[in-house]
């Protein structure tokens, strides 16, 4: 009997400490569950033995968020699930689910689970007509296309990110993913069917 009282005494205090009210979050916005590879990586490499990582200058360059400094998005800034959060209305950037602060009630905000080589998107590049330098990367070194030596602290960079595809041999620019987003977000079905996430967040 005793030892069933101290669990109930558990569960009301767990209850008491993580309950929602209405007052605490805005429950119509819904959440982010973000899950992916590093096209949309928030971190979650940073809490993993791999050598893939972008916890690393110049990574994050352009991420406001953070002051500009590297957060483990394999970006100069935002990644296509941070734009397509933010336009949806979410009141904060789906935390990486291998974080620390990971806990309670900041993951009814979202949860990124993506990582970076969890797998592999095979990209057109027809969408990117409107960039000048479509086909090598912004940060890295090497080869035809900057990509032989990956980006670093060291790393060769340009100065004008607005205009590249790829920030690095493998991953979109912020601008890049901006365009993405907006055809995720409001295109039409040559890029998103059956219908796009502007359109599902509305049923």
């Amino acid at each position: 009997m005793a030892l069933r009282l101290h669990y109930v005494v558990v569960l009301v205090l767990f209850l008491i400490e993580y309950g929602i009210s209405q007052d605490d979050i805005d429950l119509t916005k819904g959440a982010s569950f973000i899950f992916g590879d590093s096209l949309v990586d928030a971190g979650n490499n940073n809490y993993l033995q791999t050598l893939s990582k972008a916890d690393i200058t110049p990574n994050g360059i352009d991420f406001k968020a953070s002051g500009g400094n590297p957060t483990g998005r394999y970006t100069n800034g935002r990644t296509i699930g941070d734009i397509v959060g933010e336009e949806l209305g979410e009141p904060r950037y789906a935390l990486p689910f291998l974080a620390p602060n990971t806990t309670g009630r900041a993951i009814l905000y979202g949860v990124n689970y993506a990582s970076g080589g969890g797998g592999i998107l095979n990209a057109t590049g027809s969408i990117f007509v409107r960039f000048a330098t479509p086909s090598k990367a912004c940060c890295g070194d090497g080869g035809q296309y900057a990509g032989v030596i990956p980006c670093g602290p060291t790393s060769t960079m340009c100065s004008d990110r607005d205009k590249h595809v790829f920030w690095d041999p493998y991953h979109p620019s912020e601008a890049a993913n901006l365009l993405i987003a907006k055809e995720l977000l409001d295109g039409d079905q040559r890029y998103i069917s059956p219908i796009n996430l502007r359109q599902l967040r509305d049923l």
